[in-house]
């Protein structure tokens, strides 16, 4: 209905527009030609020469700004009207408001680009007496045709800041949002593109400002009406373009904003309620749409308007629009994203909870919705370059093996139908919680519950799943150009990709800034023992493997030197005082001997707190999902960096041959050293894991126990 009724309704205007437009030709002292174009709405005076329906629009500026000047010049002098001598009719001059005076400077040379631009809608250098129709139809209620020249000379720059500005809020409000949504919500919302445009600032005056905010509310409330017709989708790029008129540059920004901000909504939504999977897909597709329009836009300017002229589109773009298309038809001067927001402190938005579950076009996820909700293709575009995946989700059992498949079958024909669709969408909630959205580039299977990035190599989308990371490199079903002794990021959360390359970047200065780099060998880096995994050595000094994490809770601050400082002073304890360190959340005492300045550490990881204080973790807390002790660190929200110790350029454990300083039985007695301290922590672990589903099973024979109404058992009945 939306669509019907905008085009109704500028049917309906160009009607208007044709019955009550009447061209008049008059001459102004006798020294040049002018020609009035009267809209119903508007009336703006044309210069044409020779009695053409078009000029060019350096022209046509220069001339507009001779005829105010001298219509002011005449309020000034207090003088009567000038004899107007019509070669039709004798037509009236527009009005004059003297307090649009001010107006008058923005009609000036520095601002003809910019008023080049809103009459020329093709820029092909002529304004015709379509396009004048087209702008004066455009005027917002409540202008003079001269604030309204003021407005798109500068004024729209203004705006385009202000949009910018909020628009860069919206955009880190949300990566804050994305870590306090409930887990199943956590991939849709990664899922979720957006985009964002650079501005350069502007300085205005109080008049400016002034008109700017008023135009600027005055538009937004008309796009927030038309916005809620349509739920905030935007179907199509041809449904773009009917928010507006003219060219989408008017409207694009507020557009983009007013359709992130209810993205961001929802966002906040899902903090308490669990959304459909799909539900952000539409909003996906409507920021495609609008991204879809300005490709089309720029390929317009580009291949129609630019070249026709004989004008270098790449140059011409740095100031069209104020740049605004500049990084679209150059993506090759885009800044880097996390050196770019590094450098800009844009904030947060304040926008308030403005909406409710009414809002949600799928509704809230239920355990007995249509199963067509669940079986819809779901995108997933893998890291390796080139490649891209297709899934569907656990419903539609297209992750399981054929076997798996078979057996499932058949256990669901004793059950009824309702249970196996609550079941279904169980296992939907528990992979939504569980699955990421890329491959391991060694395996190329999707990446479940812990998702590891490389911070060292130069491919800045290197993954690698949890099974894939723990095995030699030379295990690794496809080969690459990774290293076992590069550092590695650790997610137990899944993140937007853009967020991934911002936390990579701080990751990768926050390391150079407190441990050297150095090269290791060739062959130490890709020759691993095939017997059980060692702890890898460092790239640097192939001496230590731990990990450090990040707190994700305070955004992308810049990690200070002070946590450096103390981070190099934990890293460094091996070294300088031949000391062992504990982990802070159980107390056992990370393995070091004395007589070799580092020894392979078990596997450990250093949180950075509030306090900038770094918490060491071994390998087995570090995935706790609750702590006792380290109540600072939280297992998804935080992550994890394994960094290596660079003390000692020495390899012991990461090769199979022999060491140049150490003997051969010394080198055999480390690794069984190291090799038993290994087996026994898996060993602590895994009795800790079969006590917690010795609970379990207690409770769930005690639930049942009471359900049926018999005596509950003992727990001397629960044996392992």
């Amino acid at each position: 209905m939306f669509k019907l009724d905008k085009q109704t309704a500028d049917i309906k205007d160009a009607i208007k527009d044709l019955d009550g437009s009447r061209i008049h030709t008059s001459n102004l002292s006798g020294k040049r030609w002018y020609v009035f174009v009267q809209s119903w709405s508007k009336r703006i005076l044309i210069i044409f020469k020779k009695w053409s329906t078009s000029v060019k629009t350096l022209y046509f500026i220069a001339e507009l700004h001779d005829y105010f000047t001298h219509r002011f010049s005449q309020l000034h002098r207090e003088a009567p009207r000038p004899q107007v001598i019509s070669s039709v009719h004798r037509a009236e001059s527009p009005p004059i408001d003297p307090a649009d005076e001010w107006c008058l400077k923005y009609l000036s040379v520095f601002y003809i680009s910019s008023l080049s631009e809103i009459f020329d809608d093709d820029a092909n250098g002529l304004v015709s007496v379509r396009e004048v129709n087209a702008f004066t139809s455009a005027i917002l209620p409540g202008l003079s045709l001269l604030q309204a020249l003021a407005y798109w000379a500068p004024g729209w720059r203004v705006d385009s800041q202000y949009y910018h500005a909020r628009i860069e809020q919206v955009l880190n409000s949300m990566v804050h949002a994305q870590a306090d949504v409930l887990p199943v919500n956590r991939r849709c919302i990664a899922l979720h593109k957006t985009a964002h445009a650079e501005l350069r600032p502007e300085d205005s005056d109080v008049d400016l400002a002034q008109l700017a905010d008023g135009c600027r509310n005055v538009q937004e409330k008309d796009l927030v009406k038309r916005l809620d017709t349509v739920k905030y989708e935007i179907d199509s790029k041809e449904s773009f373009k009917l928010f507006g008129s003219g060219r989408i540059e008017d409207f694009l920004l507020p557009v983009l904003y007013l359709v992130m901000k209810r993205h961001l909504q929802i966002m906040k939504l899902a903090r308490t309620v669990i959304l459909v999977d799909r539900e952000l897909e539409c909003e996906t597709q409507t920021i495609a749409n609008i991204l879809e329009a300005v490709d089309l836009r720029v390929e317009e300017l580009a291949a129609e308007s630019f070249r026709h002229q004989g004008t270098d589109p790449k140059a011409r773009f740095t100031w069209y629009a104020q740049g605004l298309y500049n990084f679209w038809y150059s993506p090759e001067l885009t800044p880097d994203d996390a050196e770019y927001c590094e450098a800009h402190n844009f904030g947060l938005d304040d926008t308030e909870l403005e909406i409710d579950t009414t809002a949600l076009k799928l509704g809230l996820f239920s355990l007995t919705e249509d199963q067509e909700l669940l079986e819809r293709p779901v995108k997933l575009v893998a890291s390796t370059q080139g490649s891209s995946l297709k899934i569907r989700t656990l419903s539609k059992r297209h992750l399981i093996y054929r076997e798996e498949q078979q057996r499932f079958k058949s256990l669901s024909k004793g059950l009824p139908e309702s249970d196996v669709q609550r079941w279904s969408s169980l296992a939907e909630l528990e992979m939504r919680k569980r699955l990421f959205e890329c491959c391991c580039d060694a395996c190329h299977a999707l990446i479940t519950d812990v998702y590891h990035r490389c911070i060292d190599c130069e491919d800045d989308g290197y993954d690698l799943c949890l099974e894939c990371e723990s095995l030699p490199v030379s295990k690794h079903k496809y080969p690459s150009d990774h290293k076992a002794t590069r550092n590695l990021l650790v997610f137990r959360m899944v993140l937007p990709y853009g967020r991934c390359g911002r936390v990579r970047w701080y990751a990768r200065n926050f390391l150079s800034t407190i441990l050297p780099i150095t090269t290791p060998s060739e062959d130490i880096c890709q020759t691993q023992s095939d017997g059980p995994e060692l702890p890898h050595p460092t790239e640097a000094t192939r001496a230590d493997d731990s990990s450090t994490c990040v707190d994700l809770r305070e955004g992308d601050e810049k990690l200070n030197g002070n946590t450096g400082v103390a981070l190099e002073r934990i890293l460094g304890t091996s070294a300088a005082n031949e000391d062992a360190y504990s982990c802070d959340e159980c107390g056992v005492k990370m393995i070091h001997e004395r007589h070799f300045l580092c020894m392979l550490y078990l596997r450990s990881l250093t949180i950075i707190t509030e306090n900038n204080s770094p918490i060491a973790l071994c390998s087995d807390c570090a995935f706790h999902d609750v702590f006792d002790v380290v109540t600072d660190h939280h297992p998804y929200k935080h992550w994890l960096v394994k960094i290596k110790d660079r003390v000692q350029d020495t390899g012991i454990g990461a090769s199979d041959e022999p060491l140049a300083n150490v003997d051969e039985t010394t080198s055999l007695s480390l690794r069984d050293d190291k090799l038993a301290a290994m087996v026994e922590s898996r060993f602590v672990e895994q009795d800790r894991r079969l006590s917690a589903l010795v609970t379990q099973v207690e409770q769930l024979v005690h639930n049942i126990a009471a359900l049926t109404g018999k005596a509950e058992l003992s727990s001397e009945s629960v044996t392992v």
